[in-house]
């Protein structure tokens, strides 16, 4: 039982520091909060960050290794490795403890086997979300947890507390109606909670009415305009605040709503959570275990048991990861997600006596610090595929990108698209890796697009994939399969060709590839949804091939009855399949 008490006490102070406007400092919530880390039962690197994300980080695990989450010894080396420290004898230290880690999720965590990940049971006991423990801009006194008519920024009702295993009153919140845009929105239904749902982005509420998988968050109210990433406008906070959802959620780093907005839903009365960037398979995880412990059992009401389910996405993610991480073990695999294709753009290789060659379309990319790049990252990564689009940047930036290197000319793209062009430096097509050869040497192995383990690139549309092909087909594209050849005097070799002047022109593709199309369900699995998981699945099965194609299409079937309550057909999945 005491077990229990700790986990439910980590899992609250994990929760705790996320409620309010802009996640503001706490002394008595940090203390919580590294006193329990310091313990070595807390299971997480953690996973929030409050304001942008840290650049530096990227999802590369080339290996997935067995985790037993339940094991205190590999939670407290976990948190080590997140370089959380000590800092007692540290005047200035407050809390006594001071921490740096890496937010940006790391899914070798989620790769435990699915029988070590807490049991439905034992989630159901995790404690809810505090409204509120300080006196700062809540009114709830820490000591007592009693906020009187003054707790604002808690202003969810509520109607007990727990004390927590270092003897703190904290505070509960009952989750009433709620507010929250895209993804987040998604999960409340497949929670059992889509009821709850006030108000979300027109995106949403268009598919909510129109879509009987989503038949129960049709009511919500669209306050956002599109996806929500665009920002509420004042009529769209004007409406938010008038239809007084008692909760607001929103992932960090997300634009849906600026400090004024969170202000103003302040002002109001109503509570602001913030849950883990949708950057990684392990955030999705705690997103869903946290949203889980918001809702609470819901049953009694003709509602769901959101923890209870949590629990059962967790563990059907965990054993997805550990299966497929078994079954590409032993394969090193490259892609590269395209992101999008300009038509508009027109490119130029050129120097100052002659223009090489010049066009117009030209594929773009998003680098590593984007978000799109690190769940999708993230999902191939489970499957022991790299995407190669996740190896350079620490800013983010969209990109042109193109397979051509040449030392005498220079590549310019005009668009309005991406920012700028893929440097010389970022081969973005090729590079090599240590690997053992067939008489068990180690050697470095080079990889290029048209090689064996670099055989796919990943469109994320069709118009996307048409435009590389249609390059592709060009006698001197950008996407053309050159040969091997010799320059002029013989010194060097490579793929490409000569232009007029005998000076090679080289590429990063070495072989014929194809382009794949990437798949969409209800959620685009590329842009970080609950569904994301699945991505790992469809390129076990269509870039690693150690997934039959039956099996693959019955883990999709099997996710969407068991967290959409609904029964796909043949049809419907190669619908998603194809990405529509």
């Amino acid at each position: 039982m005491r077990y229990f008490k700790r986990l439910t006490a980590a899992v609250l102070v994990f929760c705790m520091i996320f409620v309010f406007a802009g996640c503001r400092y706490s002394d008595t919530l940090e203390q919580l909060v590294y006193r329990a880390v310091d313990e070595g039962f807390i299971d997480m690197t953690p996973p929030f960050e409050v304001a942008e994300n840290d650049e530096e980080n990227e999802d590369t695990n080339d290996v997935l290794p067995d985790v037993t989450v339940d094991e205190d010894s590999e939670r407290q080396s976990e948190v080590e490795e997140a370089g959380i420290v000590s800092d007692t004898d540290n005047p200035d230290s407050e809390s006594g403890y001071a921490a740096e880690y890496d937010s940006s999720g790391d899914d070798s965590v989620a790769a435990s086997d699915s029988g070590t990940t807490t049991d439905a049971s034992e989630s159901a006991e995790t404690a809810s979300v505090t409204a509120g423990t300080e006196e700062t801009d809540s009114g709830v006194d820490n000591e007592t947890g009693d906020g009187g008519e003054d707790a604002v920024a808690g202003a969810v009702e509520t109607d007990k507390q727990v004390t927590d295993d270092y003897g703190e009153d904290v505070v509960l919140s009952e989750s009433g109606s709620i507010a929250a845009a895209g993804p987040i929105a998604v999960m409340l239904s497949v929670l059992g909670a889509g009821d709850t749902l006030m108000a979300t982005d027109a995106k949403t509420a268009s598919l909510a009415a129109s879509n009987q998988v989503f038949s129960d968050m049709s009511g919500a109210a669209a306050v956002w305009s599109g996806d929500g990433s665009a920002g509420l406008d004042s009529d769209g906070l004007a409406q938010l605040i008038a239809l007084q959802p008692e909760i607001v959620i929103e992932t960090s780093g997300s634009t849906c709503l600026s400090d004024s907005d969170v202000a103003a839903l302040k002002e109001n009365g109503i509570s602001y959570l913030v849950v883990p960037t949708l950057n990684s398979i392990s955030n999705i995880e705690t997103i869903m275990t946290t949203l889980g412990t918001v809702l609470g059992d819901r049953s009694a009401e003709g509602g769901g048991n959101a923890p209870e389910i949590a629990a059962s996405y967790v563990s059907w993610v965990d054993n997805v990861v550990s299966v497929v991480g078994d079954a590409t073990a032993d394969t090193v695999m490259y892609t590269l997600y395209v992101k999008g294709w300009d038509d508009n753009c027109t490119y130029t290789l050129s120097n100052d006596s002659y223009t090489t060659l010049s066009g117009t379309g030209c594929a773009y990319i998003e680098n590593k610090a984007c978000l799109s790049t690190k769940i999708i990252s993230s999902a191939l990564s489970c499957a022991n595929i790299t995407n190669t689009a996740n190896s350079y940047g620490v800013t983010k930036e969209v990109l042109y990108v193109t397979p051509l290197i040449c030392s005498y000319s220079t590549m310019t793209v005009n668009g309005t698209v991406a920012s700028k062009v893929n440097s010389s430096g970022q081969k973005y097509l090729e590079g090599s890796y240590s690997g053992t050869d067939i008489y068990g040497d180690t050697n470095t192995v080079g990889y290029a697009l048209g090689t064996d383990n670099f055989p796919y690139l990943i469109a994320a549309d069709a118009h996307t994939r048409d435009g590389i092909l249609a390059s592709k087909a060009e006698e001197y594209g950008l996407w053309t399969v050159y040969p091997h050849i010799n320059n002029a005097d013989g010194s060097f070799n490579s793929d490409g060709f000569l232009d007029p002047y005998g000076n090679l022109v080289q590429t990063q593709i070495s072989g014929e590839y194809e382009v794949l199309v990437n798949p969409a369900g209800y959620q685009n699995w590329a842009d970080g949804t609950c569904e994301s998981i699945l991505e790992t699945v469809w390129a076990a099965w269509r870039i690693s091939g150690v997934i039959e194609e039956d099996v693959m299409r019955g883990y999709i079937s099997d996710f969407y009855s068991t967290f959409y309550g609904y029964n796909l057909s043949s049809a419907e999945i190669d619908a998603i399949l194809a990405g529509n």
